[in-house]
């Protein structure tokens, strides 16, 4: 058909090249590149069972980006599992100046706390929408609120569905203290995707249907 004609192009044009570099000025390109809303759907092997959201806004100097994630999973119409994360981070300077987390998995609850200091090496969250992160080798995790060790290794180009559409996105994967982690980001640097392993050994996955403009 003439729409995986295009995709086999578009893939071809793309085969063996890495993102593009991505500025760390984040006013030439977050809200030029994401809007001021992202919007997946969460899945648990594949069923839909709750959605995230990540909302960019720019106040002065300051980039706010919050991120929220609501699941419930439903067994004889009772709500078995419940999920709730909700997180801000405060960048400013091209630096995660504050991340303030809260999680409820089911009942079980954490809170992130984090403040940058001088002193501090620069990091990304685990929260997944800023593509620089994919040169670190630390990451801060938003629901542990402790730095990960970890290796992002580059995996190649595949066909991402996007509600009615199709995107070749670049597959990465976590390894070291985060495992079984996966992320895509497509030929602008967007993030489009995520899927990792519950505790239950399901497969997690992050479907976008709202991810650039």
């Amino acid at each position: 058909s003439v729409n995986m004609m295009k995709m086999i192009l578009a893939l071809a044009s793309v085969t063996n090249t890495s993102l593009p570099e991505i500025s760390t000025d984040m006013e030439s390109w977050v809200l030029p590149l994401y809007g001021e809303e992202m919007q997946f759907d969460v899945k648990r092997n594949g069923k839909k069972i709750g959605e995230h959201f990540v909302t960019f806004k720019q106040e002065n100097d300051k980039l706010i980006v919050n991120a929220e994630t609501k699941i419930r999973v439903k067994f004889l119409f009772i709500t078995a599992y419940r999920f709730d994360y909700k997180a801000e981070e405060i960048w400013q300077a091209n630096e995660l100046k504050t991340l303030n987390a809260f999680t409820n998995d089911n009942g079980e609850v954490s809170e992130v706390n984090y403040t940058y200091e001088d002193k501090s090496t620069p990091l990304f969250s685990t929260n997944h929408w800023n593509p620089n992160v994919l040169s670190a080798d630390m990451v801060l995790n938003s629901i542990t609120g402790k730095t990960n060790n970890v290796t992002i290794s580059e995996l190649g180009w595949e066909e991402i569905s996007i509600q009615d559409e199709t995107r070749p996105a670049l597959r990465h994967e976590y390894s070291g203290d985060l495992k079984d982690v996966t992320t895509w980001y497509d030929e602008k640097g967007r993030w489009v995707g995520l899927q990792f392993k519950s505790k239950d050994d399901s497969i997690i996955s992050y479907e976008c249907n709202v991810c650039g403009i």
